[in-house]
C-alpha cells in the first residue's frame, strides 16, 4: 500500500531511474498473452478543448481501450489520439493496435520483449503506449503491487497536485473558467496560447484579473503547441511581462523541428527566469539527446502517448536529470485510466517532477471507470490497489 503520509522529503531513488526499474526481477518474467481486446472508448467533454494545432476536441474524445488477458489477470490500457499533434485518429490507432495484437497473442513475453515487438510492428506511439500500459497493469496485478511501487519500490507519495488547463477560448470564457477553478483551489494554471497574440494576451489577462482580485497566489504556464515563430513567442513574453503575470513556464513555443527557434526563445526567457519546456519536440530519446546537446530548452514534458512506453519515458527522464533539466508530466485528452497510469509515473519520479499537468479527467463528463485517481480540486490521490487501480464499468 502506498503511504498516505505526505512529507517534504521526496522519496529516495537509486540513480539512474531507468536502470533501477529495468533490473526489477518482476519485469524479466515472461507473461502469457492469451487474448487482447480492443474497443472504442468515446466520451463527452464538458466543453471544447481547442489548442493551436488541433480543434477536433469540440464535444467529445474518441480514445481506444485495450485489455490484455493472461491466465490469471487482465491489464487495461488506453490510447488517446490527437491528430493535430501526432497525426493519428481512433480509426488509425485501432488498426495499428490490431496489427500488433495479431502477432502478440499466443506469445510469452517480458516487458522488454513486448516493447521491442511493438516498436517493430506498430507505427503510432499512442498505440504502443496503450499496450505497454495494459501489460504493466497486468504485471503489477500479478505481483500484487501498485504500478508506482513497481516502478520505484521506495515510492511513498500518494497525494499529488495538478494544474488545470484553460484551452483556446475567448476572454469572457477564460474569466468564467478561472472563477470556477479558483473556487476549487487550483493555484497552477495552464493557459493555451498559439493563436493571435492579441487574443492570447486577453485570455491570460482575464485569468490574472480573477486571481489578483481574489488575492490568490498563483503560477502560470502557457502552452503554444508549436503555434508561434520565435519572434512571435518573444513578443508574447514581452506583452505578458507588462501584465505582471507569474509566468513560470513557456511550453513548446515554436514548431517541433525549429530548434534554433527554441534556443532563441530560451535565451530571451532566461532574462525573466522563465523556463522553456519541450513537448512536441521530444517523442523519444534521440529527440531528447538532440535538444540537450543544443541546450535548447530548460525541461521536457513527459507523456506516455508520445513516448510509447513507460520505459522510454524513464529513459528520457534519466537524460534530463543527468543534464540538469527539469521535468513535467502531462497527457493528451485522456480518461482516468491513462491519467492514473501517468500519475503513478509522476509519483515514482518524485522530486524530479517540477510541474504536474494531469487534469483531463476533469474535462470528461462521462465516467465509465471504477477506481483510479481521486480528484479533490487540484489534489490527486492515487489508488493503492494492485496495478493502475482502474476497472471498467462499461467499455463502449
Amino acid at each position: 500500500m502506498l503511504s498516505t503520509r505526505l512529507s517534504n522529503q521526496a522519496p529516495m531513488m537509486a540513480q539512474p531511474i531507468y536502470t533501477g526499474f529495468s533490473t526489477r526481477p518482476e519485469l524479466e518474467t515472461g507473461v502469457d498473452i492469451l487474448r487482447i481486446d480492443i474497443k472504442k472508448m468515446n466520451r463527452k467533454l464538458s466543453g471544447s478543448f481547442f489548442i493551436a494545432s488541433d480543434k477536433s476536441k469540440e464535444s467529445r474524445t474518441q480514445n481506444v481501450l485495450v485489455c490484455i488477458k493472461s491466465d490469471n489477470a487482465v491489464g487495461n490500457g488506453e490510447a488517446a489520439p490527437f491528430f493535430g499533434i501526432s497525426g493519428d485518429s481512433q480509426k488509425v490507432l485501432m488498426a495499428d493496435i490490431e496489427q500488433g495484437a495479431r502477432c502478440l497473442i499466443g506469445c510469452k513475453l517480458s516487458l522488454f520483449e513486448m516493447e521491442t515487438m511493438t516498436g517493430s510492428l506498430m507505427q503510432h506511439s499512442a498505440s504502443r503506449a496503450a499496450l505497454d500500459m495494459a501489460f504493466l497493469d497486468l504485471i503489477a496485478k500479478q505481483h500484487n503491487m501498485p504500478l508506482a511501487r513497481l516502478i520505484n519500490p521506495e515510492c511513498e507519495v500518494k497525494r499529488l497536485r495538478t494544474d488545470i488547463t484553460i484551452p483556446i477560448v475567448d476572454a469572457k470564457t477564460a474569466k468564467h473558467l478561472s472563477e470556477q477553478y479558483a473556487k476549487q483551489g487550483f493555484t497552477r494554471i495552464k493557459v493555451k496560447v498559439g493563436d493571435e497574440i492579441a487574443n492570447a494576451v486577453k485570455r491570460v489577462r482575464a485569468v490574472r484579473d480573477v486571481y489578483n482580485k481574489l488575492e490568490i497566489d498563483w503560477e502560470l504556464l502557457i502552452d503554444a503547441n508549436e503555434g508561434y515563430s520565435a519572434n512571435e513567442a518573444v513578443d508574447l513574453i514581452k506583452k505578458l511581462n507588462k501584465l505582471n503575470t507569474p509566468l513560470k513556464i513557456f511550453e513548446q513555443p515554436v514548431h517541433r523541428d525549429n530548434i534554433e527557434g527554441l534556443m532563441a526563445v530560451k535565451k530571451f526567457c532566461d532574462l525573466f527566469e522563465i523556463s522553456v519546456f519541450a513537448d512536441e519536440s521530444v517523442y523519444n530519446t534521440d529527440h531528447a539527446k538532440q535538444l540537450i546537446e543544443r541546450e535548447a530548452v530548460h525541461g521536457f514534458n513527459l507523456k506516455l502517448m508520445k513516448h510509447g512506453s513507460i520505459l522510454e519515458a524513464l529513459r528520457i527522464a534519466d537524460l534530463a536529470i543527468a543534464s540538469g533539466l527539469k521535468l513535467m508530466v502531462g497527457g493528451m485528452v485522456e480518461t482516468n485510466l491513462a491519467m492514473t497510469a501517468m500519475t503513478h509515473l509522476a509519483a515514482a519520479l518524485g522530486e524530479h517532477i517540477s510541474w504536474i499537468d494531469l487534469d483531463t479527467p476533469l474535462l470528461i463528463k462521462e465516467n465509465h471507470l471504477k477506481g483510479g485517481t481521486i480528484y479533490n480540486g487540484p489534489d490527486m490521490i492515487l489508488p493503492d490497489s494492485p496495478g493502475i487501480g482502474v476497472t471498467l464499468k462499461s467499455i463502449t
